[in-house]
Parts: structure tokens; sequence; C-alpha cells
């Protein structure tokens, strides 16, 4: 490992930290970041992709580790914690069923997708839908905490994401 890698690495692991909780693609983010730095397409750029996000997935089960404990009934709800029990496992099944059906019936083609060409015009797209979208939402939000999120939702939430 040379001073470059480190670099590399502190670039990369930044664009995603700063991607990951916004509503962007920080995996496109950083296929961009790597292409324009040269790191791309090795194993060595595969594996550092994996493991950068697997970083960001350990801070969620961090900030969240009495939600995802109380979910997977390890963890028996407080008092001040009443609130924190309505949504459940299924929710979250129900929001990954459309990702896991459409990679099953689509996996090859997703493969090709990850190329810096195909991330900027699905970032500019995706932007565009996200301004779009916000020209029809509701005055008021139907669920404002996890908790008030229906089956329906998180269905929905799902397919948009997926």
């Amino acid at each position: 490992m040379n001073i470059m890698d480190i670099i590399i690495g502190f670039i990369l692991g930044s664009v995603e930290g700063l991607t990951e909780f916004a509503p962007v693609s920080s995996t496109g983010h950083m296929i961009l970041v790597g292409h324009l730095l040269g790191f791309e397409g090795t194993v060595r750029a595969t594996t550092f992709e994996v493991v950068v996000q697997l970083g960001s997935i350990l801070a969620v089960v961090v900030a969240f580790w009495k939600r995802i404990l109380n979910i997977v009934g390890l963890r028996k709800i407080e008092t001040e914690d009443q609130d924190m029990g309505k949504l459940s496992y299924i929710h979250i099944l129900i929001g990954i069923l459309p990702f896991f059906l459409l990679g099953a019936v689509f996996y090859n083609f997703i493969k090709t997708l990850f190329s810096p060409q195909t991330v900027v015009v699905s970032l500019i797209a995706g932007g565009i839908l996200m301004l779009v979208a916000e020209g029809f939402r509701k005055p008021r939000p139907t669920a404002t905490t996890l908790d008030q999120i229906t089956y329906k939702q998180a269905l929905g939430m799902g397919c948009f994401n997926a």
C-alpha cells in the first residue's frame, strides 16, 4: 500500500460517508469518483467498495441498535420506548421484496449498468424524477415516524427504491 492508495481510500470513504444517508446513490457516486481516480474494475477496487459500504451498514446498526433488537425480538420494549414497536420485520421484508424480485429476474442486465456513463444518466434522471415528485407531494405526510408506516407504504417505498 502506498500513499496514493491511502488518498484514494480517504476520498472514496468520504464520498460514501457524505452520500450514504442522502437521497442519492452512494454507489453511483463511488463509481464515478473511482472512475475519475482510475480506481475501478480490479478486485481491490471492488473489495474496497464492498468494505466501505459495510461501514455504512455498521453505522446504521449502531445508530438504530435498540430498534433492530426490538424488531428481531431480542429486546423488550421499555416504558419510554412504547412507540418503538409498530415497525416490524414484516415491513422490512415487504420493503425489500421488490429488490429481490427485480434482482432475480434482471441480475445479468443489472450487472451491465455499473458503468460511469450509465451512472451519470441515472443520476440525472433520478434528480429530475425527485424534482417532479416534489411537485406532486401531499401537503401533509401520512407517516411522520417509522412506526406509522403501513405495509402498503413499505411496499411503495421498496418499489420506488428498486
